[in-house]
């Protein structure tokens, strides 16, 4: 009584299971596809650009920004900060995966008053005055000593697409503990540490970043990161709070300055390029 309620007691095996070899077929036809792409694709590994040197004034526009390769609006060779002016020294995209999806644009500041200390420290700290090899190496030194001085220098981060606090708060984190890993001084403490743990307050809240929006990062002559956002709409900042673990602050600013691996490669270039040529011309652009 009950099968035959419900229809399907007296059905052949065959209509029964009529979708079962395609089902079957289809199934295996996507394994097969899924390690074949597998296959392929294991081995590719993200390729940083090639060091070499980047043509400055093709990124100047008239109105005397530089534009980066992405789709944000242009960036200010100027800024001024706590009544203090910046001058952009580099500019490029983040990028991830081997598709080089762009995340965000990012140019690195450095305040006019200390640009004769960096060329300073630049000098002294350069093997034979080869400011350029000196700051193209990996995990560099003379990048080490900088931040060391406490020169002013901050991270301009404008999202190539909407985002939000938590995702940018966890790729700076990675970037930290990539950075700590490369140089031998990470500890699972590192985690746990005040540093880490006020950055990860500062981005606790839930909130969208948008296109455009931005994001300063600067290290004050006190050597503490000062963390702002502005939404791209208003002009005014709003202060998100300040970290103080130089450990913390000077890994996240490596992770931007330093091969091989250096979040946005060809900000990087475009910094030792500046930094090159004021040292050699005393000319910024």
């Amino acid at each position: 009584m009950f099968s035959r309620q419900f229809g399907f007691a007296h059905k052949p095996a065959f209509q029964r299971t009529k979708y079962s070899t395609p089902v079957v077929i289809g199934a295996l036809l996507a394994a097969q596809i899924a390690y074949v792409s597998w296959q392929l694709f294991r081995d590719v590994k993200i390729k940083a650009d090639a060091p070499k040197l980047i043509d400055l004034k093709s990124k100047a526009t008239p109105d005397g920004t530089w534009k980066p390769d992405t789709s944000v609006e242009p960036f200010s060779r100027t800024i001024v900060i706590d009544d203090k002016k910046y001058a952009l020294l580099g500019l490029g995209v983040r990028t991830v995966s081997f598709l080089k999806i762009h995340v965000y644009a990012v140019g690195v500041y450095v305040a006019e008053d200390d640009l004769d200390k960096l060329i300073s420290v630049v000098k002294n700290d350069s093997k034979d005055g080869d400011v350029r090899n000196a700051l193209f190496e990996s995990n560099s030194i003379l990048i080490e000593s900088l931040l060391e001085h406490n020169i002013k220098i901050g991270l301009r981060i404008v999202p190539v697409r909407n985002t939000d606090f938590s995702h940018l708060r966890d790729g700076f984190i990675r970037s930290i503990n990539q950075t700590l890993k490369i140089k031998g001084s990470y500890s699972a403490d590192v985690d746990a540490s005040e540093g880490v743990t006020q950055l990860r307050s500062l981005f606790s809240r839930k909130k969208s970043v948008p296109k455009n929006g931005e994001l300063l990062l600067v290290k004050n002559d006190q050597g503490e990161l000062q963390c702002s956002y502005a939404d791209g709409r208003h002009p005014n900042k709003e202060h998100l709070g300040d970290v103080k673990d130089s450990i913390v602050i000077n890994a996240l600013f490596l992770h931007y300055l330093t091969g091989p691996n250096a979040a946005s490669e060809q900000a990087r270039l475009t910094f030792i390029d500046s930094v090159d040529k004021l040292a050699s011309s005393g000319e910024l652009y």
